[in-house]
């Protein structure tokens, strides 16, 4: 079965906090600030991640500025994925889109983040 490519087009931060979001696996090209209430039209490929050494390596990586958290997006299978405490729990299901393949809009708000399909 082939696993498709989920491309996140489009980021909307909708928390309270300056997001900085880079790719690992590509941050010279994939490294974004995002200010609050503020979108962002930017390709990023959702990477396929399913270890600990390709988690460190290459997930999309989202930091909240004031408060420091982070939160992880990748896909495993046929899942978006994301964590706010490393690969170690294998990360939930990003809601309500979690499918892979296919264009995505990506929203952050300061305690959830959701995915869904992306028509421009």
């Amino acid at each position: 079965m082939a696993i498709g490519i989920t491309a996140i087009k489009e980021i909307i931060n909708n928390s309270k906090e300056t997001l900085h979001i880079i790719k690992k696996e590509n941050p010279n090209h994939d490294l974004l600030t995002i200010f609050s209430g503020n979108t962002s039209v930017h390709e990023i490929w959702v990477p396929w991640v399913t270890n600990q050494n390709e988690f460190n390596e290459k997930v999309i990586e989202i930091t909240f500025e004031e408060s420091n958290k982070k939160i992880s997006i990748w896909q495993n299978g046929n899942t978006v994925r994301y964590s706010k405490n490393g690969f170690s729990n294998g990360g939930f299901a990003v809601a309500p889109m979690q499918k892979t393949d296919g264009d995505r809009k990506l929203t952050i708000t300061d305690t959830q983040i959701f995915v869904e399909v992306y028509n421009n």
